[in-house]
């Protein structure tokens, strides 16, 4: 007996849903996935902080031999050197440093005149971001000392 390819229509559907389920389940997770918002904010924080604390370019203290990255002199903490360390579009910061006892030693900014106004109220504003990280560092001022780093970051984000 001479057999032909039988058209069986049940199979045929069975292939088609099981088609249209993986179809949809791939729609729905890459329409999930392109909508989900991405916080960059705390990771460029924490990656500011060791570029402040690293670089020679930026704070880390340097004597005449060799640069000592995560020792902090005081007397580059100015915002002009802030300024020309990190900068970023809408991203702006505040660097204080003070010693073990919490006494502020020094202060300087990379801020506009719209972050400064928002820094102290950014909780509140809409399409900012605001994040504070404190670290325990070296500073030299005429000796290395113990203190502590505090960045207030405010991020325009949207």
């Amino acid at each position: 007996m001479n057999k032909k390819a039988i058209f069986n229509p049940v199979e045929i559907m069975f292939y088609i849903i099981c088609v249209m389920i993986v179809a949809v389940f791939i729609a729905l997770v890459t329409f999930d996935y392109l909508n989900e918002e991405i916080n960059t904010t705390h990771l460029e924080t924490f990656l500011l902080t060791k570029k402040l604390v690293s670089s020679s370019s930026c704070l880390a203290y340097q004597d005449d031999i060799k640069v000592y990255p995560g020792i902090t002199d005081l007397e580059k903490l100015n915002n002009n050197r802030l300024s020309s360390c990190f900068t970023k579009l809408g991203f702006g910061y505040f660097v204080k440093i003070s010693d073990i006892n919490n006494n502020i030693i020094k202060t300087a900014a990379n801020l506009n005149q719209e972050q400064k106004s928002n820094l102290k109220i950014c909780k509140q504003v809409s399409r900012h971001k605001c994040v504070t990280r404190r670290d325990l560092v070296q500073y030299y001022d005429g000796e290395i000392k113990t203190g502590y780093i505090d960045i207030e970051v405010i991020n325009r984000v949207g």
